[in-house]
């Protein structure tokens, strides 16, 4: 274990809410397929690059690590039971873990309440070959800095639970490959996993998150990819884990503007 301006959500077209509840020829629900899912996450993507400041900018390149890479790889999306502050519900996700030859691994889970990212937890848990080294989480409501915030207490634990069949070709035509590229180029190996992911997280009151000021997962199994390369060590960070910890270096700096002298 871990110790440790509002502006509206960012919509999707028409066309997109319409993918996501297309039925099959029965009367149940069709699953949108990864692919969509992808095409859809890289929509909010560039929905965010668009509105133009550093701070979209930043949420935005977190998106594309955790939310368009592994459906991009063909990653089903999993579904699991959250606890916040006003119950349990039924969220969906992914985990990407980064692996390096030296044996340390960084892990970077994303948790949303819907496909619109409506609201959403980053939680991170690195380990080395000794174990456990560092962990943390940001959560967001309607995808803005102003409605969001680092933890102010953080356990959390990933494993692999299983390692499937190499990834396909990463999705062509996405907004975001040149932010995928920074953890592509270094690949030499993907396949599909899935891992046992655990955390709990509360956050500050000012930073206005309403039920999401407390978050917990499980032993939640989560579907993503596991990444294998040049991607950590000495010599590397982690590109997921390097963009959750700006973000949480960025909330953590308007906590302290916040607070009185």
């Amino acid at each position: 274990m871990h110790p440790r301006s509002r502006r509206p959500t960012i919509l999707t077209t028409a066309a997109l809410a319409l993918t996501f509840v297309a039925c099959s020829s029965s009367t149940s629900p069709k699953s949108p397929s990864p692919q969509s899912l992808a095409t859809h996450y890289d929509s909010i993507y560039s929905a965010l690059v668009a509105a133009g400041t550093s701070a979209d900018s930043e949420v935005a390149t977190l998106v594309a690590i955790a939310t368009v890479l592994p459906p991009a790889y063909g990653s089903p999306q999993s579904t699991f039971t959250v606890t916040t502050a006003s119950g349990t519900a039924t969220w969906k996700g992914y985990t990407l873990e980064t692996a390096a030859a030296n044996a340390d691994s960084s892990f970077l889970t994303v948790a949303f309440s819907d496909n619109n990212l409506s609201q959403v937890i980053f939680a991170e848990s690195d380990y080395d070959a000794a174990g456990p080294v560092a962990g943390g989480a940001v959560a967001l409501v309607g995808l803005s800095l102003s409605t969001g915030g680092d933890d102010s207490t953080f356990t959390g634990s990933a494993t692999v639970a299983s390692v499937g069949h190499a990834c396909p070709a990463l999705q062509s035509g996405l907004a975001s490959a040149p932010v995928l590229a920074s953890l592509t180029d270094q690949v030499t190996a993907c396949a599909h996993a899935t891992f046992n992911v655990s955390f709990s997280a509360t956050f500050f009151a000012s930073d206005n998150l309403g039920p999401l000021s407390t978050i917990s997962v499980s032993n939640a199994t989560f579907g993503g990819v596991q990444l294998s390369g040049s991607l950590i060590g000495p010599t590397h960070v982690a590109p997921g884990p390097s963009r959750l910890a700006a973000l949480m270096l960025r909330l953590h700096d308007r906590h302290i503007v916040r607070t009185p002298s």
